[in-house]
């Protein structure tokens, strides 16, 4: 089963976007989006119910996807 980082960074390449350029459409800092996509146990961080939902409108994907349902 693939990671939740894996499928954003998937996602976010589909969309042929940056992390930086996600970030900004996502008005969160850099680092924040990086650790969301980071596969590292001690810099992986999770985004909350509603960043979720905004992440998955920016990239055009659906929350299932992100979160490996579908």
């Amino acid at each position: 089963m693939e990671s939740f980082a894996k499928r954003l960074k998937e996602a976010r390449e589909q969309c042929g976007m940056t992390q930086k350029e996600t970030a900004e459409i996502l008005k969160i800092p850099l680092k924040t989006y990086q650790k969301y996509e980071s596969l590292a146990p001690s810099g992986h961080r999770e985004p909350d119910q509603d960043m979720l939902v905004k992440i998955a409108v920016a990239l055009q994907t659906s929350t299932d996807f992100l979160l490996g349902l579908k």
